[in-house]
């Protein structure tokens, strides 16, 4: 059964970052549809998780108004398996270069470390740029609920999994205008990379340009971070 994601659109609610407003909150409800996403194959809602199959994904017209700096794209992911071309989230240009390739998103992907490698991808005419292969690498954990957070500041964009920055590069910025936010894919020369796995929520934020703080991003619930061991609790002490 086909249920519906709960969203929150709040427009000046303050995040705990200075001059900081959240845009979009969706979190996915059991008790209702999907709309207004979008739908592509058939995503489902239970126990408060967006259930993706890697063939479906959802869709919706960019929260963010075609922002090129100063915002936060993050969510809570949980991924079943990994390919070498699977998106948890995206913003890109269905009517850019390649069909769609001109956009951002959260990639997980093989680029010589092995398959679930987090990076960022930014595609314009074909050409990549990103978080290669290398000592900031990090590979997901499967079935593990993971927060992973894309923001754009001041030209750079940096990488943070569960609140702790782990890379950055000048390199992958945003090109163009993106009019989409798909959530369990990206389009890529056409064809969709979906996500196999789920997602209990997406946030979408925007700042004032200096005044970005970590402490405002998402990170797995307390009871969640229990359930990680000592990696997850490691990562918060770091964080604080």
């Amino acid at each position: 059964m086909i249920r519906k994601v709960s969203i929150a659109i709040l427009l000046v609610c303050m995040v705990g970052i200075a001059n900081a407003a959240v845009v979009a909150d969706y979190t996915f409800d059991d008790a209702s549809s999907l709309a207004p996403f979008t739908q592509a194959g058939a995503p489902t809602v239970s126990g408060g998780q967006l259930q993706l199959d890697g063939s479906s994904f959802l869709s919706i017209a960019d929260p963010l108004a075609g922002a090129t700096d100063n915002y936060v794209v993050e969510a809570i992911v949980t991924a079943t398996s990994l390919g070498v071309f699977d998106f948890a989230f995206a913003r890109n240009d269905p009517a850019g270069a390649n069909g769609g390739n001109n956009g951002q998103g959260m990639l997980f992907q093989d680029f010589g470390a092995g398959p679930g490698q987090i990076c960022v991808l930014n595609s314009f005419s074909g050409a990549t740029n990103g978080f290669g292969a290398g000592p900031d690498s990090v590979v997901l954990a499967l079935n593990t609920p993971t927060a992973v957070a894309i923001v754009q500041d001041g030209g750079t964009t940096k990488l943070y999994i569960n609140g702790v920055m782990v890379n950055e590069t000048t390199t992958a910025a945003i090109v163009g205008t993106p009019t989409t936010l798909g959530i369990g894919t990206h389009l890529f020369d056409g064809a969709a990379g979906a996500f196999n796995g789920s997602i209990d929520q997406v946030r979408l934020s925007t700042f004032e340009a200096g005044q970005f703080s970590a402490d405002a991003l998402l990170v797995p619930e307390p009871a969640t971070m229990l359930l990680l061991g000592l990696g997850g609790l490691a990562a918060i002490r770091r964080k604080r």
